[in-house]
């Protein structure tokens, strides 16, 4: 694996030197400068039949990057209490003549999740509620590979483009108990659009992703093995295959359509929106007992936003109100008596539900200079709640709040060429309302107490504060750019906190 990345990186690093010949322009380091907020003129960000509108001029990246974090243990045990990560990467944006654009990408990522308990898994948030887990936990040790490329081009009217993307991960430990967990996902987007006027834009885009994760977990210790348990969501577990199943499959299939409208140029004014479809299958396999069935989940989202963006001599701006909800189901299936090692399948139940809904409006103003952004500003607000529900013994945690959000950004002359960038954010989630209706269910005691401090967690009114620093130096056709970024989170009921720092050194080219 670790051949395959560096032979990607290398690729695309001579792709990117060949690239630059061709399409070189004085200003190409000038709009990678500028480049803070092209993405918020307009919507289609999932077409790639529209990734001709994502960059005036070809431009390449390659970088280095450090991250940091550590929170409270209370906030997020199944995330464990931080993080140390570093990798190195690299992305191609290259225009071939005026309308075909060739992208590629490619990065390496390696680093250490602190003490992670109640979860021997990767990709939780992929795979929740149902996961392997136990009481001890530990430091988890994790390489991420990402590679992929796009196409698009156009024709009078009619654009279309097509994208492929590949993540694979290994995530591991290397004492009791020790999970090996290989991820692997596969995505793949198809993409048209037309032209409905000098103005303004239509495309259609589809995609699919294949998702896998095989995990494993071996005792080595002679002195015994720590019970390891199937957790089904709000402090539940399969009681029957508790110590048991210790090699799980899971196995998923993505899928999604999105209708897109916005502006028929780079940073162009007039309306945009946007309305998108995502669905789920995922099948969850014990593969020591004969890759028993033991569950599946379905999801469903639906999203869409609606906006205008207009200009006046050097401002711009952008209004933009968005909606989205979703739903995701687990159903646990029920097995009788084991014949010559087979549980033969008797029934299933839908036994987990959790739905999530938010609807907000966001407000942005530019000043650009001579294809430089010096200067912008952004308010959003909305409101988000949880619902989740588990049907027997009867689990029920729900909350509601009200995030608000404002970060600004300045791009400031130092000495010649070289720029200064600030960029400050804050946001603020009160909590509107909380409920919990919970049972102590068939699990040990600290799986209580996890799920008591999800509600916590929940249930408290949240703060952040983020702020980065960089410095563009350009040599000629060439940019260096070192920034830092530094975030601090608050839970006001509960008093806890966590910070982040970020480092990276990118070249653009």
């Amino acid at each position: 694996m670790k051949r395959t990345t560096t032979f990607a990186l290398a690729t695309l690093a001579a792709l990117s030197v060949s690239a630059t010949s061709i399409d070189a322009k004085p200003d190409a380091v000038a709009a990678w400068v500028g480049d803070s907020v092209p993405a918020l003129y307009a919507t289609g960000g999932d077409n790639p039949a529209l990734r001709s509108f994502a960059h005036p001029y070809g431009l390449t990246i390659l970088g280095i990057d450090y991250g940091t974090m550590r929170r409270d243990s209370i906030i997020a045990p199944q995330l464990g209490r931080g993080f140390d990560r570093y990798g190195v990467g690299a992305s191609t944006y290259t225009r071939v003549g005026s309308d075909m654009v060739l992208e590629g990408h490619a990065s390496y990522h390696r680093g250490t999740t602190r003490d992670v308990v109640w979860n021997e898994t990767a990709d939780i948030f992929m795979i929740y509620p149902y996961m392997a887990a136990d009481s001890v936990g530990g430091d988890i040790q994790n390489e991420i590979y990402d590679f992929g490329g796009s196409y698009s081009d156009r024709r009078g009217r009619l654009l279309w483009g097509v994208s492929l993307d590949y993540t694979a991960g290994l995530h591991w430990r290397s004492r009791d108990p020790r999970p090996r967990n290989v991820t692997a996902n596969l995505r793949t987007r198809a993409g048209i659009a037309w032209a409905l006027s000098p103005k303004a834009i239509a495309g259609f885009a589809a995609r699919y992703t294949r998702y896998k994760q095989t995990s494993s977990i071996k005792f080595e210790s002679e002195m015994g093995q720590d019970k390891v348990y199937h957790l089904t969501g709000l402090g539940t577990q399969y009681q029957r295959f508790a110590g048991s199943g210790l090699s799980t499959h899971y196995n998923a299939d993505l899928w999604g359509v999105s209708i897109d409208l916005r502006p028929d140029s780079i940073g162009g004014t007039g309306p945009s929106a946007s309305f998108s479809y995502d669905g789920m299958n995922m099948n969850i396999l014990l593969t020591d007992l004969n890759k028993l069935p033991m569950a599946k989940i379905t999801s469903y989202a639906l999203a869409a936003r609606a906006g205008y963006t207009w200009r006046c001599n050097l401002n711009s701006w952008s209004v933009m109100a968005f909606a989205s909800t979703s739903l995701r189901k687990g159903t646990e299936n029920i097995f009788g008596d084991p014949a010559s090692g087979i549980y033969p399948q008797i029934g299933s139940l839908s036994m987990y539900r959790h739905r999530l809904c938010n609807a907000g409006a966001e407000m942005l103003w530019v000043m650009q200079r001579d294809h430089i952004t010096v200067f912008s500003a952004r308010l959003s607000s909305q409101y988000q709640r949880s619902m989740q529900l588990y049907i027997s013994p009867r689990q029920k945690m729900e909350a509601e709040r009200w995030l608000t959000s404002a970060d600004m950004g300045v791009t400031l002359p130092l000495k010649g060429r070289i720029l200064g960038h600030l960029n400050i954010g804050a946001c603020v989630a009160p909590v509107l309302s909380s409920n919990l209706e919970y049972t102590a269910a068939n699990a040990p005691h600290s799986l209580h107490m996890l799920m008591m401090s999800q509600y916590d967690v929940l249930a408290a009114g949240t703060s952040a504060f983020d702020a980065a620093v960089a410095v563009t130096i350009p040599v000629g056709q060439i940019a260096l750019r070192p920034q830092l970024r530094y975030t601090h989170g608050h839970y006001n009921g509960i008093r806890a906190d966590s910070d982040a720092l970020e480092a990276a050194v990118t070249i653009a080219f």
